[in-house]
């Protein structure tokens, strides 16, 4: 059995990064959680961790409890600010499972993730009922495919726990969600904002929301290419921006299945993410997301930061 603690003692640059925000600069940008607040000034990388038998990237790889949690103390020490949790496969033709067989898939590592990282964790789920369980074992955000659409009950609950919610772009039942329509990327901001709407009316505060246009849901190959190049445009829902297209399978349509190909693919996503204003890249690969990230930072303080006066000889 793998023994971890939680990091109490050593606060993780992502607190320090909050703390010091928070004192320079209230109007920082954060997404609020149900027991803090994770801070934006700087994008931040959250960690995928499946616990699914036929997901399309590592489907079967961390069912073991042990290896899960393995999985986890790798994200969080390649830079993760956030761990997220799915116990339901959402791939092209994946096999519909059942409420009893997603709790019991997800809740015992849930009590074990809980206790072993001070990370936040983000549970991947449309059941409310799922989602109240996985608040009540730590859980501070819900990412819902539906954006609450599959089950009222979440806007509702999102709303009492104060919990952080993914508004995921999907506008199709289970049954259809990867069923291409033809979707631009203004309809895309169009439905998102409906959902965001729903979701304030319901009691949910805009600090809890942050938006993910749904790539490789609904989409085909060119639609998930366009919506990428035009993300700028959900800029309008003024929500901070979630993408999660790690290993897709548009990506890989582009550039080949060859492992590499698509991880320097997976890098190139999140540049355009970052470039048309994303503030949080959910992956796979974490220390590539978290390079990506730094240098990317790095060009950016660069460009305006004030030039070294010249000296002349």
């Amino acid at each position: 059995m793998v023994t971890t603690s939680p990091r109490d003692a050593t606060p993780t640059l992502h607190d320090a990064c909050a703390a010091t925000s928070a004192a320079l600069d209230p109007a920082a940008p954060r997404w609020v959680l149900s027991g803090r607040a994770l801070c934006l000034s700087r994008p931040v990388v959250v960690g995928i961790l499946n616990v699914t038998p036929d997901s399309f990237s590592d489907g079967g790889r961390f069912l073991e409890l042990d290896a899960a949690l393995r999985h986890a103390d790798q994200m969080e020490s390649e830079g993760a600010a956030m761990i997220d949790v799915g116990a339901v496969s959402t791939r092209p033709g994946a096999v519909w499972v059942s409420e009893d067989e997603e709790g019991q898939r997800l809740f015992p590592l849930l009590r074990a993730l809980r206790a072993s990282t001070t990370l936040p964790i983000a549970v991947d789920t449309w059941r409310s009922t799922i989602a109240e369980r996985a608040l009540e074992l730590g859980v501070e955000a819900i990412n819902d495919i539906s954006g609450g659409r599959f089950d009222v009950a979440m806007g509702p609950l999102v709303a009492a726990r104060r919990a952080g919610f993914v508004v995921c772009h999907s506008d199709a039942s289970w049954e259809g969600l990867h069923d291409v329509r033809a979707l631009e990327p203004e309809q895309v901001v169009l439905q998102l904002r409906r959902r965001r709407d729903a979701l304030l009316d319901a009691g949910v505060r805009a600090e809890q929301l942050v938006v993910d246009p749904g790539f490789g849901f609904g989409k085909d190959v060119t639609q998930n290419l366009r919506l990428l190049r035009q993300l700028t445009k959900l800029q309008a829902l003024d929500l901070p921006l979630y993408v999660g297209g790690s290993r897709k399978r548009f990506v890989r349509a582009a550039v080949g299945t060859e492992r590499d190909s698509v991880e320097h693919a997976t890098t190139a996503f999140h540049t355009l993410a970052l470039e048309a204003g994303a503030r949080i890249l959910r992956t796979h690969n974490v220390s590539a997301a978290v390079a990506c990230v730094a240098f990317w930072s790095s060009t950016r303080e660069a460009a305006t930061s004030t030039p070294a006066p010249l000296s002349v000889p």
